[in-house]
């Protein structure tokens, strides 16, 4: 069975792989008979919980789908550091993608009045700007940990935050 660390991810998906956790507990003890009810003879040491994929995905702390989508940089022969911010800017560049989104929509809203937009759109930037501000400082930090690489890493590193 998977354990969560709180303090290696993040808040919702702690909370969602707690929720799921919980919830398979519960259906599974529900379900459960105890051995000196069943006439099975020995009690059993405790409740099972068999997790799906996505539950263990949820469990171990990934983003869904983060495998697949950061394959290259798990399979790259860079140091886990450089890794790990890559992984980053990876998120926070996605995360930019959907505040940008998410201004459009509240900029072509018809259902808000001018000062709803304004009060929107001005926390929307806000947050874009943190988040490039984030970006920037993961990418110096890459930049520091990859002074003392191979040019071979330098350049695969390179590679893979342009992607």
């Amino acid at each position: 069975m998977s354990t969560i660390d709180p303090a290696s991810s993040t808040s919702g998906q702690f909370a969602a792989a707690t929720a799921l956790a919980g919830a398979a507990s519960l259906a599974t003890a529900s379900q459960a008979t105890p051995a000196s009810q069943s006439g099975g003879g020995k009690p059993s040491d405790g409740i099972h919980v068999d997790l799906s994929s996505a539950g263990r995905t949820l469990a171990s702390g990934k983003p869904a789908g983060s495998s697949g989508r950061n394959s290259d940089i798990d399979n790259s022969n860079l140091p886990d550091t450089a890794k790990d911010l890559l992984k980053r800017i990876r998120e926070l560049r996605d995360e930019l993608a959907r505040k940008q989104q998410e201004l459009q929509a509240v900029a072509s809203a018809q259902n808000l009045s001018a000062d709803q937009k304004q009060v929107r759109l001005a926390a929307l930037n806000q947050a874009m700007s943190s988040l490039t501000g984030a970006i920037s400082s993961a990418s110096g930090a890459l930049a520091k940990s990859m002074e003392k690489t191979t040019p071979e890493q330098q350049m695969s590193a390179a590679a893979l935050a342009m992607g």
